[in-house]
């Protein structure tokens, strides 16, 4: 399967999903995790809000690396990126995207402290156990190869 169809096949899924777990490293280098509402771009970004107050947010302002899985089951994509807090223009675009996926979050999105971030993709695994073979289909996407 080459790059384009792999990469259709992940944005797919991640469009049937609505939750992710989010890894960040704390000041101390403790992991630490937490479940966010994910809405994606077609380009394989994904968005999520926070509070400023959170350890999340405190976390990725220190260090901005981050590991995100999506889905249970037999499916699921485990996803490596760096985490940008959007400001201005890219901000109210990022979260038109996020209350059109999600309308609840629409409740947050008037928040002073409410902020928004873009993942962009490092590296992304698709996996899908459903599939007859012992070993799924499985396959791996690098985004800082050349």
């Amino acid at each position: 399967m080459d790059n384009n169809k792999k990469k259709r096949k992940v944005l797919d899924f991640i469009k049937s999903q609505k939750l992710g777990v989010l890894s960040t490293v704390s000041e101390d280098g403790l992991p630490e995790v937490a479940v966010v509402g994910i809405s994606e771009m077609d380009n394989l970004s994904l968005i999520f809000g926070t509070f400023k107050q959170y350890r999340k947010y405190t976390n990725l302002k220190q260090n901005p690396r981050v590991a995100v899985v999506i889905g249970w089951g037999n499916m699921t994509v485990q996803y490596e990126g760096t985490a940008k807090e959007l400001i201005g223009k890219e901000k109210e675009k990022a979260k038109q995207i996020h209350i059109k996926k999600l309308p609840s979050s629409k409740k947050f999105a008037k928040l002073a402290e409410q902020c928004y971030f873009r993942i962009s993709p490092s590296w992304i695994r698709f996996t899908d156990y459903s599939r007859d073979s012992i070993y799924g289909e499985v396959f791996e996407i690098n985004f800082n190869s050349k």
